[in-house]
């Protein structure tokens, strides 16, 4: 069985939606929602000669909940969310299986290439109920889990890796 990971992500220009600088936001969208699909026309394809295969997206929290200043990045991760629910639905019945992950906040370089990087990442910390950000690989794992044999039943399904961020 193919699997595949789309993990493709930058974090845009923070602001209002009004005020948000049109290349900045085509940008954000071209690489977090239109790379996505791209992906998928070419995995999908590759899956269905195969006889079927698990995609895991990936989204983020703020695909399922927003904040002040990103109306771009979550606009974007909302909309992965519906191409992952939708493709689900139009591939169950050919073995192919379609899920997406929603990490909260994780420690990586990225931070670091963010405006007011730092502070974002106190700010979302703060509200994670286990006080922490996540680790890489407690990310990967879920993600190895859905692409495995293990979730053969699961599919259009948004997995929270957020230490409970979403559970309020």
């Amino acid at each position: 069985m193919d699997g595949a990971f789309n993990n493709a992500g930058i974090p845009g220009p923070l602001g209002k939606l009004a005020d948000l600088p049109s290349a900045e936001y085509r940008q954000l969208m071209t690489v977090n929602l239109d790379s996505a699909l791209l992906c998928m026309r070419y995995e999908i394809q590759a899956m269905k000669k195969r006889g079927g295969g698990s995609i895991v997206n990936c989204a983020s929290i703020l695909g399922v909940v927003s904040g002040p200043g990103f109306s771009a990045y979550s606009s974007a991760k909302h909309g992965l969310l519906g191409m992952t629910k939708a493709a689900a639905l139009d591939y169950a019945t050919e073995g192919i299986r379609v899920n997406a992950v929603l990490p909260g906040p994780i420690e990586t370089e990225l931070w670091g290439h963010v405006d007011q990087g730092e502070q974002l990442r106190h700010a979302f910390v703060e509200g994670v109920p286990m006080q922490r950000a996540a680790r890489s690989e407690e990310v990967a794992r879920p993600v190895l889990f859905l692409l495995s044999d293990w979730s053969s039943y699961v599919t259009g399904t948004s997995l929270a890796i957020d230490g409970g961020y979403t559970a309020r």
